[in-house]
Order: C-alpha cells, then sequence, then structure tokens
C-alpha cells in the first residue's frame, strides 16, 4: 500500500569505537561541475550556489576498485564573514532528490530554507544511488518531474515481480546493491567534509536523514561540530512496526484536540466514532473521485473504499497543512459530504514523489524491513490496542512489502546498525504534535542516548515540522547552531495550535 511505500521510521547502547585508520584516509575528491540540477528562480549557477562532484570509493574502508559520483550543491551564506562549519543537509526517504528541497533557498519561496544561510554556508549531498548521482537505482517505474512513481509502480499487475526485475536489472549492470546503506552514506558525508577542506561541520536530518546524522555521529564524531535532528528516526526504532501504531495515537491526539476545542466539538461533536462508520460507509459503496494531481495539474481518478479512504487520512494526518481538515474529512463522509474527500483525495499521489523507490526499498529492506517481519507488525498493532479498522491487512501488514525485500535480496543489516547511538555532540531534536511515523516519542528514545540534546515539540503540526511551523522550526534551529552549548529559544513551539476546519453548517 502507498502508506508503507514511503517509508519513508530495551535500548542497546552501542558504543562506538574512532574510524579506522583505513577508513578515515579514504580517497575522495571533489570536483566542481555545473549545476545539474533545475535552479529555482533567484538561484543562479555560480552567485550563491556552487555545484559539483563528489567521487567516493564504493565501500569505504576497503581496497574497493568502484566508486560513486555523488551530487553536490553548496549555497553561499548571506554574511560576508561566514561561520567556519558549513551545515551539511540531509534528506529523507530514503531516496528524496537534492531537487525537491532546492525551490526552498530561493529567495521568496513559500516554504523558506533560506534562514539557514543567515550563519553559514549550506551543502546539500545526493545520496549515492539517486538522483544526478551515479551509479543510480532507478528503476523502470522510477520517475521525475512531480509524478508519484507509487502511482506507476501500483497499477502493475505484480509490485513484487517489478522490483525483483529491477534488481536483477541493476545487478546486471554490475551494481553491488549491498553498497548502499546508511554506513557508506555517512562516510560519504565525512569523505565530502575532507575532499572540501572543513575540520568540522554542523548537520541537519530531516526523517531519514536524522537516520544518517545518527550514523555519522557514531562513525565520525570528531567531525560533527553539532547535530540536528527533525522528524528523528533513532537507530533503535522499528518504525515499520511502530506505523500503524503512530498513526494510531496521532489521530488521538488531533481528535482530542478537536475535542478540546469548541467550535470543532460542536460542529464534530462525534467525530472519533465517526471514523468507523466512514470507513464502513466507503467500504460498502466505494466512491470515484476525479480531481487534479496536486503538481503537475494533471487529471486523477481514484476509486476511494475503505482502505484507500483510511491512506488518504493518513496523508492527511502527514500533510502539515491538511491536519486543519481531518475531522471535516471524516464526519463529511458520514454526512454523505464528500466535498472534503474530493479535496484531499490527490494528495495520495504525491508522497513519494521525488523519491527514488529503487533506493528507497533497497535501504529500507536493509535497515528498517530487515529488522522485523509481518508477524512482528501484527503483534505490536495487537498489543497497541489500536483501532480495529486500523489492523486490516490491506492497511497494516504491508503484505508486499516483505516479498518485495526478499525479490530485492539484500543482506539485513547486522544489529549494530539498529542499536542506539551514543554521542556527547550537542544536539537538537525537534518533532512535530502530530507526526504520525516519527512521532515525538521517537524524539524522547534518541536522547536517552544523547545526554547533550535539547528536546522540542512543535505544537500544531506534523512530519518534517521546520518546513511546516512557518518560520519557528528554523528560528530555533538557528538559535542552537549559533551557540550549540547552551538551550535555545524555544517558545514559538507552543505557539501554533491548529485553526480546525469548520466548514458550513
Amino acid at each position: 500500500m502507498r502508506m508503507l511505500l514511503s517509508v519513508l521510521l530495551a535500548i542497546v547502547t552501542l558504543t562506538a569505537s574512532a574510524p579506522s585508520d583505513t577508513r578515515a584516509k579514504d580517497s575522495a575528491v571533489f570536483e566542481p561541475a555545473s549545476c545539474p540540477f533545475a535552479l529555482p528562480s533567484g538561484l543562479v549557477d555560480g552567485d550563491g550556489v556552487t555545484c559539483g562532484y563528489l567521487t567516493t570509493p564504493m565501500f569505504h574502508g576497503e581496497d574497493s576498485v568502484t566508486t560513486a559520483l555523488l551530487a553536490v550543491a553548496r549555497l553561499s551564506s548571506t554574511l560576508s564573514n561566514p561561520a567556519p562549519e558549513p551545515l551539511v543537509l540531509l534528506l529523507g526517504g530514503p531516496g528524496q532528490e537534492l531537487e525537491t528541497v532546492l525551490p526552498a533557498f530561493a529567495p521568496g519561496a513559500a516554504i523558506s530554507y533560506r534562514s539557514l544561510l543567515e550563519r553559514q554556508d549550506v551543502i546539500l549531498l545526493e545520496q549515492r544511488g539517486i538522483g544526478y548521482s551515479e551509479p543510480s537505482l532507478a528503476c523502470p517505474f522510477d520517475t521525475v518531474g512531480g509524478v508519484d512513481a507509487s502511482e506507476i509502480l501500483l497499477s502493475t499487475d505484480d509490485p513484487v515481480v517489478a522490483f525483483g526485475d529491477c534488481a536483477e536489472g541493476l545487478r546486471a549492470e554490475g551494481i553491488d546493491l549491498e553498497a548502499f546503506d546508511s554506513i557508506q552514506i555517512a562516510a560519504d558525508v565525512d569523505a565530502l567534509r575532507r575532499a572540501l577542506g572543513y575540520e568540522r561541520i554542523d548537520l541537519l536530518g530531516i526523517s531519514y536523514g536524522s537516520r544518517m546524522v545518527l550514523t555519522v555521529m557514531r562513525d565520525f564524531p570528531a567531525s560533527v561540530r553539532s547535530a540536528v535532528l527533525a522528524s528523528p528516526l533513532p537507530l533503535q526504532a522499528n518504525v515499520v512496526a511502530g506505523q500503524v501504531i503512530g498513526f494510531d495515537n496521532a489521530l488521538d491526539r488531533l481528535l482530542a484536540s478537536c475535542a478540546a476545542r469548541v467550535d470543532c466539538a460542536d460542529r464534530f461533536p462525534d467525530v472519533d466514532s465517526a471514523l468507523s462508520d466512514a470507513v464502513d460507509r466507503l467500504t460498502a459503496e466505494p466512491f470515484t473521485v476525479s480531481g487534479a494531481h496536486p503538481i503537475t495539474g494533471e487529471p486523477v481518478e481514484i476509486l476511494v473504499d475503505g482502505t484507500v479512504f483510511l491512506e488518504i487520512l493518513y496523508v492527511a494526518t502527514f500533510i502539515g497543512p491538511l491536519l486543519q481538515f481531518v475531522p471535516a474529512l471524516i464526519s463529511g463522509v458520514v454526512e454523505g459530504n464528500n466535498v472534503v474527500l474530493e479535496t484531499l483525495a490527490p494528495y495520495t499521489q504525491i508522497l513519494t514523489t521525488g523519491v527514488s523507490l529503487g533506493a528507497n526499498y533497497v535501504i529500507n529492506c536493509n535497515e528498517e524491513f530487515g529488522q522485523t517481519d509481518a508477524g512482528v507488525i501484527s503483534a505490536n498493532v495487537a498489543k497497541a490496542d489500536v483501532r480495529p479498522e486500523l489492523r486490516s491487512g490491506d492497511f497494516a501488514g504491508g503484505s508486499d512489502t516483505f516479498p518485495i525485500c526478499n525479490e530485492i535480496g539484500v543482506t539485513p543489516a547486522a544489529p549494530t546498525e539498529n542499536a542506539a547511538v551514543a554521542s556527547d555532540i550537542p544536539t537538537l531534536i525537534v518533532s512535530g504534535e502530530y507526526d504520525p511515523i516519527t512521532p515525538p516519542v521517537y524524539g524522547d528514545l534518541a536522547a536517552t542516548t544523547l545526554p547533550n540534546s535539547v528536546i522540542v515539540v512543535i505544537d500544531g503540526v506534523s512530519h518534517d515540522p521546520l518546513s511546516t511551523s512557518g518560520s519557528c522550526g528554523f528560528a530555533i534551529v538557528a538559535d542552537f547552531l549559533t551557540d550549540p552549548t547552551r538551550a535555545p529559544e524555544t517558545s514559538c513551539a507552543d505557539d501554533t495550535p491548529i485553526e480546525f476546519f469548520i466548514g458550513a453548517e
């Protein structure tokens, strides 16, 4: 199902040794080049943004005869005398393409990352295997330009066969899929640091990117001045087994917030119980939505049954600006008013837009699905007593995912790759109150072995709280990076409550 396609997240403390001399002396070379990305208006190649490629060993710490070519974009600080350490931004997915975040650095962007440039340069490193990096793990059904590859994949007769054929084709090209995991990506980050001549770097990781940050902190601690984990994914969290539980808990918090607001409670007095009624209604009488793709504007048709309705509800919980519509979405279906449903359904098309599904599955089959199985998912869901409608095999089981991983055939990560990272590096942990996939409890979990960490939960937002909290999240990050040894100003995190959409009576 679409939700599990985007996974896209007792504590065992791992005491990491310093990187070996062999790893530290890996050869890596950075070569400037014209930006291969489509730069948004306001960003000019050579003026504020420069690009290039990092050539790095395919397997760090070994006598690797093969190399990876990784695309890099460096955005210049708006200061004439910026801080000596750059901020390296690591994106999510896994498999999110660098090109997807560049518009956020353009002047006047609706969602702006430009405040990150007010202290230091920002460096974007494309993960190995995706986008403009080589070799590419793109499958035939992976696309670019705003099209959600998962929709193409799900239209095939057998997604398991499609991924198996993709993996076979990649190996036939001489690509060793074992080279694509967080260990190697973290070593790429440190190789980039050395190739660019920096003594230390600051790190900011979003969602899966936070797992990469933690791995760099573990494997290359002397290289990191400070770290920011946004929508944190600690290595020890079983994100696959916890995904439905996180969604259920997010719904609990969101619907409780509605009940605590007089206007929302008056308009939607029984919205929690109405959820089950909405699923039953659409299971019995599926509804076809005709709408436009939120990015491309192309027409889409979606047959909404009970399971697809839960996917729409998940997307509305996952994407922060859509949170306000959740009570109206649920109640509208029960009342026979599908206006909100028709508005939100097309957003199910965009969860994996800009994400390489080939890379996403290769890495997740190694690190996330490799540490669990369908039985663990079912047991966790039963133990947590989640809503009955979320327990269905179609929604909660990820029925295709484990067969897909079997077909791809990568070796599951060693147990140490799913053990907590212990570090005294100053760390800021930022969660969204309603995040259904990397919930605030993951921030608490990560902090258990990060004694110099600060936890911030931003009210009224969900996944990727930095992008969806106005200026608040980035202001907290900026204050932290100015002096990571002191607690940042976080009062704005309590000032962003949801204004629920009530609609017409």
